[in-house]
């Protein structure tokens, strides 16, 4: 991967505002990681009319399909967890099964 080049940015106030604000929601570690992702984002909604099309579904696909997987191994997790809490002592109690 080349290497990554400063550039100088002029943004509205209200557009920087809406970039610190939604910076968690698309989960970036900075504003400039914010920025990459939201250009490519566009660049990808542009493609796809175009011949680049199946190169950016591809990546995006994947992205959602993994973030789906995720997110279903950590409600399973949260409720295969609490699901043997006897209430309301919160004492774990094993199930006889794995006992």
């Amino acid at each position: 991967m080349a290497k990554k080049e400063k550039q100088a940015v002029w943004l509205y106030p209200e557009v920087k505002e809406l970039l610190t604000t939604h910076m968690a929601a698309a989960n970036a570690m900075s504003q400039s990681d914010f920025i990459e992702k939201a250009i490519r984002f566009y660049a990808g909604y542009l493609d796809c009319n175009s011949e680049n099309m199946t190169e950016y579904l591809g990546e995006t696909v994947s992205a959602v399909i993994d973030g789906i997987v995720k997110g279903s191994e950590q409600r399973i997790s949260i409720s295969t967890s609490t699901a043997y809490l006897n209430k309301p002592f919160d004492i774990f109690v094993m199930p006889s099964s794995l006992a």
